[in-house]
């Protein structure tokens, strides 16, 4: 799955509606690619490009990790001890690690994968 999806997080979800689904992070909305049943546990794939640095957003994460590639960063945001989050960004924005990156979730696709219990 890795090597279709690319870069991405997978974050434990569950299922409001067939649009949204509710994460540790705040709600994933997009374009769903099949019908999801509210209450079903999913997997979301966020790619770096559905994290969106957002100032005035109030989901703040730590950097732990910047590369530099080109026109663009690739920041590491911890969620938590075992999860990070890209987010991709313009190289002009400048949070070195150890500091906070304000984002928000903009996907326009929701990728969902089925949890097997």
């Amino acid at each position: 799955v890795a090597e279709f999806a690319g870069y991405g997080t997978f974050l434990r979800g569950t299922v409001r509606d067939g649009n949204t689904v509710h994460t540790s992070l705040g709600d994933v909305s997009g374009r769903s690619h099949a019908p999801l049943k509210p209450g079903t546990e999913v997997e979301v794939l966020l790619r770096p490009e559905d994290v969106i640095a957002d100032e005035s957003a109030p989901l703040a994460l730590p950097v732990t990790r910047r590369q530099f590639t080109g026109a663009n960063i690739l920041y590491h945001l911890r969620v938590d001890a075992s999860e990070t989050l890209l987010c991709q960004t313009d190289s002009h924005t400048n949070v070195v690690e150890g500091d906070n990156l304000h984002v928000r979730l903009g996907t326009k696709h929701l990728v969902t994968f089925s949890v097997n219990s």
